[in-house]
């Protein structure tokens, strides 16, 4: 890990060793384990992990450090044990489980597919405080039908989740003594797409852009909550979709409900979408979010070049759907990149080296 807040450009080669990263560290399988994973939430030094033993349906979730592997020092506890709720038939290929992480909010989701042909599904939702403890075992959602893709938090008291039949569900998750609540379920103008959300699980505040700026000057870059974008990346024909977090921030009108839906929580793209989101192609499959901007790379002629959309209202002047404004790098040196990472202050760009060793080189850009 580097930290970015006293690691600059010009120093990074001096500072940063070279780091291959070792598949088995921390590996939280078992002999015994019918199903395991992982979530690493590096803002906390936090690794989560979750076994399900083969003779006890009974998850062992635990709670260790990044930097030394060891008990965390402000979890509740070094491990959790979560009833499995889902049922449970021993079968290793019928299970998954999911975590999510923002501050002292997590959320699980535990899965099992079911039947010959695994189309029996079945899945529970639970959300607590892991620095303070509490009781997930005894307030969760439970459904069956369709599956969860992912889940993220939008805030520590919304959670999103995608789900296999292409919509994006809201959860009320504020009060971790009642079971989830769902709010709405955004339907997607698409069908039998790979989905998944993109946009990091933390942002600038005003609070925390204090020292940057003069007394007197305004932080610029400061992301207002509800003036953040997430990312939806579909499989086919590689599109990005960007949507405006204020419509998941606010109360949803009632008239864009759909009445006649299952259970009333379905809301049609026709009333959401259009005014709420904007659609781009992807020529390359790497692309980068956070806050209000999106980094993508676009093809000219026959290169490709970084284009970086802002979509804060403080930097459009246009009356529009979710205006944006967009600066492109006509530098060709990043053609090429394995990944980007960005915050309000820098981008991160790993590009692959030539030689044989697994390492990447980072370039390291202020904003």
């Amino acid at each position: 890990m580097v930290d970015l807040r006293i690691c600059e450009p010009e120093t990074a080669s001096n500072q940063i060793p070279l780091f291959i990263w070792d598949r088995n560290y921390a590996d939280p399988a078992s002999v015994t384990s019918i199903y395991s994973n992982k979530y690493i939430d590096e803002t906390q030094d936090l690794m989560v992990t979750a076994n399900l033993p083969s003779d006890n349906p009974t998850y062992q979730i635990n709670f260790r450090t990044i930097s030394t592997n060891e008990e965390h020092p402000i979890a509740h506890g070094s491990r959790l044990e979560l009833t499995c709720r889902v049922p449970y038939d021993g079968d290793q290929e019928g299970h998954k489980a999911v975590f999510t992480v923002l501050g002292g909010s997590l959320a699980f989701y535990s899965e099992v597919s079911l039947g010959d042909d695994k189309i029996d599904n079945y899945w529970s939702l639970h959300v607590w405080n892991w620095h303070e403890g509490g009781q997930p075992d005894d307030t969760y959602v439970l459904n069956d039908g369709y599956t969860l893709v992912d889940i993220r938090f939008l805030t520590a008291e919304k959670l999103l989740a995608l789900t296999s039949h292409c919509c994006i569900e809201l959860y009320d998750v504020e009060n971790l003594s009642t079971a989830p609540q769902i709010q709405a379920r955004f339907v997607l103008p698409v069908t039998l797409q790979i989905l998944s959300l993109e946009y990091p699980s933390v942002f600038h505040s005003t609070s925390s852009c204090e020292d940057l700026t003069a007394p007197d000057e305004r932080w610029i870059w400061t992301t207002v909550p509800v003036d953040r974008v997430i990312c939806l990346r579909m499989s086919y024909p590689r599109p990005i979709l960007v949507i405006s977090a204020r419509l998941l921030l606010v109360d949803i009108p009632p008239a864009w409900f759909d009445a006649t839906s299952e259970d009333g929580f379905a809301v049609p793209w026709s009333s959401w979408g259009p005014q709420n989101s904007r659609y781009f192609l992807r020529e390359s499959p790497r692309f980068g979010v956070a806050g209000s901007r999106v980094i993508r790379q676009v093809l000219h002629g026959s290169s490709l070049r970084m284009h970086m959309t802002d979509f804060n209202p403080s930097a459009v002047d246009v009356t529009t759907y979710l205006p944006y404004v967009e600066m492109v790098n006509n530098d060709p040196d990043f053609d090429f990149f394995h990944r980007i990472i960005l915050d309000e202050e820098k981008i991160l760009m790993f590009t692959r080296t030539d030689t044989t060793e697994r390492a990447m080189d980072v370039d390291i850009i202020d904003m």
